[in-house]
């Protein structure tokens, strides 16, 4: 399952050094506990048919990281949606969880 991972060494993005894990030649930021800042929630949308971006490959891996790191993060799942459109039809979810933590 899993033979499509590799893992690369990117010199520098926005002046930090980070290993990278690759899923299909599209980047996965390792989280690391260095990477979970306490008090700074997330939030995703995803769409649980995305082809472009398989949740599965990417939104899963980093939310059960960041939470095994005590992090807060939300993801938001589309049903029988991909990777367009971007966003939600009703922004309610939104912003009631950007109200919740300012």
């Amino acid at each position: 399952m899993w033979s499509h991972l590799s893992f690369v060494q990117q010199d520098k993005w926005n002046g930090f050094n980070r290993r990278i894990l690759t899923v299909g030649g599209y980047p996965v930021w390792i989280v690391e506990p260095k990477d979970v800042m306490p008090g700074i929630p997330i939030i995703h949308v995803v769409g649980d048919d995305d082809a472009t971006v398989p949740v599965a490959e990417n939104s899963d891996i980093v939310e059960r990281r960041y939470k095994e790191m005590g992090g807060n993060i939300c993801v938001i799942h589309r049903p029988g949606v991909g990777h367009h459109p971007h966003g939600l039809d009703d922004q309610a979810p939104v912003v009631d969880f950007i109200l919740r933590h300012i």
